[in-house]
């Protein structure tokens, strides 16, 4: 609208110039008429010279704006290209060692398999008809119970059972030991004063560590991260250890799996630590490497080397009530907790059975305890068919 209106204003004084001219400067008509026309051209050769020199810099910013923006694309590409580049680098990594994880907890678990349905096991003296009872308490005869524990691992009787670590002298439980219960065919409960003398003669006590251990990783898996400080105390036989099959397997899948340091504590007898090939303590020494810990049990002997547990990432002594009132050994058990603490080591006291052992062990300056007062084993509902979340009866 407005171009219009300036070339009618060209028009307008063009015409003025045709009719005025001729009276005001005596010009001939022709020669007016020719100076209108004249002006008229150049006036629109002028506007139209103008109007492509706006034009001409309108594109020009139109193509720099353009060029801009097709720099910022190939600069935005290249950037997603790059991501795509590393994000493609990072699924092959993730899915390489998925694969090895997988292999690792593959053969673990093979072997592990083939361990349940192996019937090598040494079977025990004794009538293995000779089974009791569900309700008769009296003790089975250890061909007897070499039968149920056979039975019972091929038809996954094996239950995973936790008892409390608890702070003292709040009673607040903050870790938990795994044990293994075996059943018979009728339901019926085995203790392990029942089966674990059997389970060692006849063979099967690594089978049973095994498979209890395997059991306490997938409660853990469950468990996510709730409770993330919550570490399970998982004992290994030695029997365990000297399996030249199992072992190293385990240690390699161990290795591969950085959230099951912080969760899992593998526990040993004291007499099994001292009589420990150097092989077996290599091997435990590189899961040491990775973050996991250990702890020590059924202590007898009292004169500890505190730096040589340390050493060997022993982070937890387990003492008997009874035998730390005991002083068993040159060491007042006073004095044993400041010594082990220390050198970065807990010292929970076991089997804590009544009131009496509480005020004992306080006495002791003790922080953890563990035993039937606070709470008995219980069943972890860890069924292999059906995956759901751990009880807060079993886990508080």
């Amino acid at each position: 609208m407005a171009r219009f209106s300036l070339w009618l204003s060209y028009v307008v004084v063009a015409l003025a110039i045709a009719v005025i001219a001729p009276e005001v400067a005596g010009i001939a008509s022709q020669t007016a008429a020719l100076a209108a026309l004249s002006f008229l051209v150049i006036a629109l050769a002028v506007d139209g010279a103008i109007k492509g020199a706006a034009d001409k810099r309108r594109f020009e910013h139109q193509v720099d704006a353009l060029d801009r923006a097709i720099d910022g694309i190939e600069k935005e590409f290249a950037s997603l290209e790059s991501d795509f580049e590393d994000f493609s680098t990072t699924i092959a990594k993730a899915a390489e060692s998925s694969h090895h994880e997988l292999q690792s907890e593959f053969r673990v678990l093979k072997t592990l398999m083939s361990q349940v349905v192996d019937e090598r096991g040494r079977e025990p003296a004794g009538d293995p008809g000779a089974l009791v009872a569900a309700d008769d308490r009296t003790a089975p005869s250890d061909g007897a119970v070499y039968e149920i524990m056979r039975h019972a691992l091929a038809d996954n009787r094996i239950d995973l059972y936790l008892q409390p670590i608890v702070a003292l002298p709040s009673r607040r439980s903050l870790h938990y030991e795994c044990f293994s219960r075996v059943r018979d065919e009728t339901g019926r409960v085995i203790f392990p004063s029942e089966f674990l003398p059997v389970a060692e003669e006849s063979g099967l006590a690594g089978t049973l560590d095994n498979l209890i251990l395997f059991r306490c990783v997938r409660v853990i898996r469950r468990l996510g991260k709730r409770r993330p400080k919550v570490k399970f105390f998982c004992n290994l036989s030695l029997v365990s250890l000297r399996d030249d099959e199992f072992f190293p397997q385990f240690v390699d899948y161990m290795q591969s799996q950085h959230d099951l340091a912080q969760r899992l504590v593998f526990e040993f007898r004291q007499s099994d630590l001292q009589e420990m090939e150097e092989p077996v303590r290599e091997k435990l020494a590189a899961l040491a490497k990775r973050g996991f810990s250990f702890s020590m049990d059924h202590v007898g002997d009292l004169a500890l080397d505190p730096k040589w547990l340390s050493d060997h990432a022993i982070r937890y002594v387990k003492v008997d009530a009874s035998v730390l009132q005991s002083g068993a050994g040159d060491i007042d058990p006073r004095d044993l907790k400041r010594l082990l603490s220390r050198h970065g080591i807990a010292l929970i006291v076991s089997r804590i059975e009544d009131e009496s052992a509480v005020v004992n062990v306080l006495d002791f300056d003790v922080e953890y305890g563990q035993g039937y007062l606070f709470s008995e084993p219980r069943l972890a509902r860890e069924e292999s068919a059906v995956e759901q979340p751990l009880p807060e009866s079993a886990v508080a």
